[in-house]
């Protein structure tokens, strides 16, 4: 080992890190056959399940979300 650096566990260095886009134009290819606010609701939907997912399994020890959008945060 060389002088001065810690051993860590690698499973305390693991993050979750999930892009988001936006919610305001979301899944625009799903346009034809949603509107713009089933749109939404379905990203949102999305992401929560993904959060959950990543929480549940217990891999992660910290989580980001990166985003440019300010409702996304909220």
């Amino acid at each position: 080992m060389f002088r001065g650096i810690k051993k860590v566990s690698l499973s305390t260095m693991i993050w979750a890190i999930t892009p988001i886009k936006s919610f305001k134009r979301p899944k625009s290819r799903l346009g034809d056959v949603l509107n713009l606010e089933e749109r939404r609701v379905l990203v949102k939907h999305m992401l929560k399940k993904i959060l959950l997912s990543q929480k549940k399994s217990k891999l992660f020890k910290e989580y980001m979300v990166v985003t440019e959008d300010k409702d996304v945060v909220k």
